[in-house]
């Protein structure tokens, strides 16, 4: 029999409302690495609309820039919205959130992220609203594994731009209980102030040779001009020299380098503080087996100066010279971040520039064919006790994992950067180690 018009909309408005009534929010909270921030923030909209469905997409993020919500609609075939938030501070903070733990070092109750709440943190409220609120941690993020965590530093919280005094010291992050992922690869790199000059020869048989207009005859002899450019290279000794506090002036590289604007050329090295993975994965790769140890200390009243940041934004701030108003201004800074940071853009960092380490670039080919050894593989941290805990949740992350560990998945935007964990020809054993054969499950080219 022909069903009626009337008897077809009714159908319709029932099968509408069971949707609506089996229709359920799902929250995905990820807080740790400020390195992993911009990767899973650029991989969300791709993972949510090819393997759940979602009929689209919204990003919002907070005022600071350090947390963000990327919200899918119609997702499973219509029927959930899908929430997957991802907050940046430090990786050491991501392993304590998801374990349940507060930061030991912060020995006020009052002055944690979210007090009575030690599984929780501050993240986005939600799509169009980019206020903050405690919200439970679902992934840990750390650029490194809990037990790399051996590093100590004290200062201001913010370098340059104060925050307060903290001590941290480290003798590794628990991480009993806790699952582990390690689905990608990031690399990290060195940035400068750009009134940071060398003087090179250009052309001829001593190209690259450091001159000075004074020696340039005898330096780059004929054929080749000494030209004076912004630095675009550190070598490992440079950066050990640096960052161990050794040297007063970038003089002390040679009469070739110079800081415009400051005749004293004086040195300022941005660090991270520790429990940060950039600066436990600067520790293990460029400092390893280096007698000279990090400066763990700020030094603000003399040459060579040394500032901690708390996050990978602050620490390209400090290379950018913001050392507060009324204080003059670092622009003999360099510093270290992962490699995709975004600077030299009108309204941003301008005052930094992205330089090669040891003549080379920190992109995705020359990590995975074992030409640049500054990177990191990438962890994730589940808790399977987590309170709430839902098969939802899991769900999400087990795809989300499997989802970045394809090659062809990684976005666009961070594409020459980072890479699938299955397309290291060459890859480390643990975070210590250096990076060794293995062989590509999954060869990419070049």
């Amino acid at each position: 029999m022909k069903k009626s018009m009337k008897t077809l909309a009714l159908s319709a408005a029932m099968l509408a409302m069971g949707a609506t009534a089996n229709a359920a929010v799902i929250d995905l909270n990820i807080y740790g690495a400020s390195a992993e921030f911009l990767f899973w923030n650029a991989a969300a909209p791709g993972f949510l609309t090819s393997v759940r469905g979602c009929s689209a997409t919204s990003q919002t993020t907070s005022a600071d820039g350090k947390h963000e919500i990327t919200q899918g609609t119609g997702c499973d075939g219509g029927a959930n919205t899908i929430n997957l938030r991802y907050s940046a501070k430090a990786s050491y903070d991501g392993i304590y959130a998801v374990g349940n733990k507060y930061d030991p070092t912060v020995v006020a109750p009052a002055t944690q992220q979210c007090p009575g709440l030690p599984g929780q943190r501050k993240m986005v409220n939600g799509a169009g609203n980019n206020g903050t609120s405690c919200q439970e941690v679902h992934l840990g993020a750390s650029d490194v594994s809990g037990e790399a965590f051996t590093q100590s530093s004290e200062g201001q919280v913010y370098g340059m731009r104060n925050g307060g005094y903290v001590t941290r010291y480290f003798s590794g992050v628990p991480t009993t209980g806790l699952t582990s992922y390690q689905p990608v690869v990031v690399p990290f790199g060195f940035f400068a102030n750009n009134a940071i000059k060398v003087e090179k020869c250009v052309g001829g048989a001593a190209d690259g040779a450091l001159c000075t207009a004074a020696t340039a005859a005898a330096d780059c002899g004929t054929g080749s001009v000494c030209t004076q450019k912004t630095i675009d290279n550190i070598t490992r000794e440079m950066a050990v020299q640096i960052f161990s506090g050794n040297i007063l002036s970038w003089k002390d590289f040679g009469a070739s380098y110079s800081v415009a604007g400051d005749p004293t050329n004086s040195v300022y090295a941005c660090l991270r503080h520790a429990g940060s993975g950039t600066h436990a994965t600067f520790d293990k790769a460029v400092f390893a087996g280096i007698a000279n140890p990090i400066s763990g200390f700020e030094n603000t009243s003399s040459s060579p100066y040394a500032y901690f940041n708390d996050g990978g934004s602050d620490e390209i701030k400090c290379v950018n010279g913001n050392i507060g108003s009324g204080t003059g201004s670092a622009i003999g800074a360099i510093g270290y971040a992962d490699a995709d940071q975004s600077v030299g853009v009108s309204g941003s960092s301008q005052n930094v520039v992205a330089i090669k380490y040891n003549g080379l670039a920190g992109r995705r080919s020359a990590i995975r064919n074992g030409a640049y050894d500054f990177f990191s593989n990438q962890w994730l941290y589940e808790n399977p006790t987590k309170t709430p805990s839902t098969s939802a949740q899991h769900t999400l992350i087990t795809q989300l994992v499997n989802f970045a560990s394809d090659p062809t998945h990684i976005p666009a935007s961070k594409a020459n950067f980072w890479a699938a964990a299955s397309e290291m020809t060459y890859n480390k054993a643990d975070d210590s180690a250096y990076p060794a054969y293995v062989g590509a499950t999954t060869p990419m080219i070049p």
